[in-house]
C-alpha cells in the first residue's frame, strides 16, 4: 500500500528544550514505522505553519493538496497540531469527495517526553489507513487508540492523552494491534454538494452568557456572526435584541449555536417557541443542529463561499437555503 503523509507543524514533531519548542525535521522514524507494517510512505511537509495559523481559505488550499495526493496514492495521513484538529478535521470531512482514506492524526506530548504519543498514533493511522471500512466513511481522526468520525470530533481537554471524543463515541479502537470497528461498516460519507469560491468570509465567535452584551460598532467588516448560547442557544434579552437589528440592518447571517460541548440549539419539544422566538428576528437555528461553534462557524463560511449546484441538500449536512443562495 501506497501512503502519502502529509506534515505540518505541530506538537507531534516539536522537541521541548530550555528556548521553548523546536520542530523535528527528521521522518526517519516515522518512515520505519509504515515500512515495519509493509506499506511504502512517501512525506511531504507542508511548511512549518501550523494549522492554527492558516485561515479558512489556507483549509481550502490544504483540501486541493491532499485531493492531488489521492490521485497518486492509496491513502493520505495528516500530520498535524491537535489545537486545531476538530476545525481541520470537519472542514476537510465537509469538503473533500473520498473515496480513498484520509487519516488524521498528531500527538499530545512532544517527542522529548517520555510519553511521547505521536509515534503510536502514527502506526494507528497506517493500520486505519490499510482497513477497508476507511475508503467511505471519510475523514477519521486517529489518536489514543480510538478512532473518530471526523464530523463528529470535540477536543474536550487540553492536556491530556484522552482529549478527543466524539457526541455517540469513537467508531473503533485499536485492539491488539489491528482496528475494531465495533458496529461494522459505517454509513458512506458524502460531502456537501457545493463549489467554493476563494473568498476569505470574516466570521466572528461570540458568547452568550449572563450579562453579555453585543456592541454593532465592533462587529461592521464581518460577514456574519455565530453566537454561542447558554444551554439550548439562550441568549440573553438585550444582546437577542441587539443580534436581531444588527440582522435586520445589514442582512448578513446570524447563526445560533450551543456552548455546549453536545446538543441541540433549540428544544421545541420542551420549550414550544424556543426557535420561533429567534427565527422570527431572522437568527439562523436550522441546519447548525449538534455543531459546536466552531464547526457552526465552519459551515457557515462554507455556505457564504458556496457556488450553487444542482445536487439537493444532503440530510444532515442541510447548509439553509438563504445563505447558499444569498441574502
Amino acid at each position: 500500500m501506497r501512503i502519502n503523509v502529509i506534515s505540518i507543524a505541530g506538537t507531534i514533531h516539536q522537541v521541548a528544550g530550555q528556548a521553548g519548542r523546536s520542530i523535528n525535521e527528521d521522518h526517519t522514524a516515522f518512515k520505519l514505522a509504515a515500512e515495519h507494517l509493509s506499506h511504502e510512505i512517501q512525506v511531504s511537509v507542508l511548511g512549518k505553519q501550523p494549522a492554527s495559523d492558516m485561515t479558512l481559505l489556507q483549509l481550502a488550499d490544504l483540501k486541493a493538496t491532499i485531493e492531488r495526493w489521492q490521485r497518486d496514492f492509496d491513502a493520505v495521513i495528516l500530520l498535524m497540531g491537535t489545537d486545531s484538529m476538530e476545525e481541520v478535521a470537519f472542514f476537510l470531512d465537509s469538503t473533500m469527495e473520498l473515496g480513498k482514506p484520509l487519516i488524521i492524526t498528531g500527538a499530545m506530548r512532544p517527542q522529548s517526553d517520555p510519553g511521547y504519543d505521536g509515534l503510536r498514533n502514527f502506526h494507528d493511522a497506517v493500520l486505519v489507513a490499510s482497513h477497508p471500512i476507511a475508503k467511505h466513511t471519510g475523514a477519521l481522526v486517529v489518536m489514543n487508540e480510538e478512532i473518530h468520525l471526523g464530523r463528529q470530533l470535540r477536543k474536550a481537554d487540553s492536556q491530556r492523552l484522552s482529549a478527543f471524543v466524539s457526541p455517540a463515541g469513537p467508531v473503533g479502537y485499536i485492539r491488539a494491534g489491528r482496528p475494531q470497528f465495533p458496529h461494522g461498516n459505517l454509513p458512506c460519507h458524502r460531502s456537501l454538494p457545493i463549489q467554493l469560491t476563494p473568498e476569505d468570509h470574516q466570521i466572528p465567535i461570540l458568547t452568550g452568557s449572563i450579562g453579555a452584551r453585543f456592541n454593532p460598532a465592533h462587529f461592521t467588516d464581518c460577514d456574519g456572526l455565530v453566537v454561542a448560547g447558554m444551554g439550548t442557544g439562550t441568549l440573553p434579552a438585550d444582546m437577542l435584541r441587539a443580534l436581531a437589528d444588527w440582522r435586520q440592518e445589514t442582512r448578513k447571517p446570524v447563526v445560533i449555536t450551543t456552548r455546549c460541548l453536545t446538543g441541540d440549539n433549540y428544544d421545541t419539544h420542551y420549550y414550544p417557541g424556543s426557535q420561533r422566538k429567534y427565527e422570527q428576528h431572522g437568527l439562523t437555528l436550522q441546519g447548525y443542529e449538534g455543531l459546536t461553534p466552531q464547526q457552526a462557524r465552519i459551515r457557515l463560511w462554507l455556505a457564504l463561499n458556496a457556488k450553487p449546484t444542482n445536487e439537493p441538500p444532503i440530510t444532515g449536512y442541510h447548509l439553509p437555503t438563504p445563505l447558499l443562495w444569498g441574502l
